[in-house]
């Protein structure tokens, strides 16, 4: 199965493979990587930064089970992907395809596996990182995650990546998952009404001398939460002032919202 999209490897440990640890797990991804050649299209300059970003995001789980996965589910998880991509190029055109997308092995905690389904994900530079529970392969939950991170990628390629603010970030996330909404249906994401309308506004208030921000210790704490922040503070914000402006903006191809300043998203006002 192939696609023009796309190019797609996978890294989960064989059957017979057991690992005690999380960073046993990642020294395992990473030699393979490294042995495929891999590594130079995963969107990072330095190993040590891809193989944090690895770790942190491999759930708070433990590995001490089985990882692997089956031919038949490898199969399954590709056509998923591939299908979902195939909609997501039409909605919103890639201008350099292919994409790389390495797929890992997640380990979520309960509490975590029901919020998020079976998959998670993020995406740098030209590239998809997804991880999938092999316990709990949910087709649906790949497919929401393939999309909301396809969008930041599409993101990207339109907007300077090098000085990202608060800002930036939230209207980011907020515009990722209308587009996933648009696209593939489905209930709204926890973290996108995490706060209510009128919560949302105070905190939106309360953060207008922080929006030019690039500390990540402030967006850590704006998004998953602190003291001073609900979790997924972050994540309302961006996805109410996506969701006001793309509601006025319907007939608008999703290339165009894309390349708007996202200043025009997060302020916006209906007319």
């Amino acid at each position: 199965m192939t696609s023009k999209v796309a190019k797609i490897h996978f890294y989960f440990p064989n059957a017979s493979e057991r690992v005690a640890t999380k960073k046993q797990l990642v020294a395992t991804i990473l030699h393979t990587m490294k042995k495929d050649g891999n590594t130079q299209y995963a969107g990072y300059a330095k190993e040590k930064n891809l193989e944090h970003d690895i770790l942190a995001y491999l759930g708070s789980g433990k590995p001490g089970r089985n990882l692997s996965i089956t031919p038949a589910q490898k199969e399954s998880i590709q056509a998923t992907v591939f299908e979902t991509l195939r909609k997501c190029q039409g909605a919103l055109p890639h201008p350099n395809p292919p994409i790389f997308i390495f797929v890992y092995p997640w380990i979520p905690d309960s509490e975590t596996r029901r919020q998020f389904g079976g998959a998670t994900g993020f995406a740098s530079y030209y590239t998809l990182h997804l991880f999938i529970d092999p316990n709990q392969i949910s087709q649906r939950s790949i497919a929401e995650t393939v999309a909301h991170e396809w969008n930041h990628l599409v993101y990207y390629r339109y907007h300077d990546q090098s000085k990202r603010t608060l800002l930036d970030q939230m209207i980011i996330e907020g515009l990722a998952e209308i587009f996933r909404e648009e696209l593939l249906g489905g209930r709204h994401a926890p973290w996108s009404l995490a706060l209510s309308e009128r919560e949302t506004v105070g905190q939106k208030n309360a953060l207008t001398g922080s929006l030019e921000s690039t500390s990540a210790n402030l967006y850590r704490a704006v998004f998953f939460g602190s003291k001073k922040f609900r979790r997924w503070t972050g994540y309302s914000i961006g996805y109410r002032a996506a969701a006001a402006y793309r509601q006025n903006h319907k007939k608008s191809a999703w290339i165009k919202i894309i390349k708007t300043d996202p200043r025009t998203v997060f302020f916006y006002k209906k007319k």
